[in-house]
């Protein structure tokens, strides 16, 4: 990205000084990220008593380890928190962009016969995109986005 081992040394050393400055004061790490989703720290807990403080998608509960677990969900188009992940399962999302489309044809890959459905769901999702256009309800299970809008 052209910058100079100057500018590299100068990054580095700011992120290690932030990372000790972190470690250092776990709490403002926890204030600052409370505030950043509108919680408070009873909602936090009210959150986790009610996914019994495990993931809420694999039921990690790994407290031991405060940056695997518990990490804040949230939607990046509204804002609004979804929920309590382990850092895994909500990194899972961000890399799938929150697609629930992407994560079901994920999953559909890992099953035995994945090829095969993929180009069936494939066909199936073109057939109705041609007969319906862009208000063509998705075979994966939600609506197209200018369904979503309508």
């Amino acid at each position: 990205r052209g910058l100079t081992a100057a500018k590299l040394e100068l990054r580095e050393r700011a992120r290690a000084q932030t990372k000790k400055y972190w470690h250092a004061n776990p709490l403002r790490r926890e204030a600052q990220r409370l505030k950043k989703y509108g919680l408070t720290p009873a909602e936090k807990r009210s959150l986790l008593e009610r996914q019994g403080h495990r993931c809420a998608i694999c039921g990690e509960s790994r407290t031991d380890r405060p940056k695997l677990f518990p990490v804040i969900d949230h939607c990046h188009a509204t804002g609004a928190v979804r929920g309590i992940l382990c850092a895994k399962c909500n990194k899972g999302l961000g890399l799938f962009r929150d697609n629930p489309d992407l994560l079901r044809q994920a999953a559909l890959y890992l099953t035995p016969d994945a090829v095969d459905n993929l180009v069936n769901l494939n066909a199936e999702q073109s057939a109705l995109e041609a007969v319906f256009g862009d208000r063509a309800i998705s075979v994966y299970g939600s609506l197209s986005a200018d369904e979503k809008e309508s």
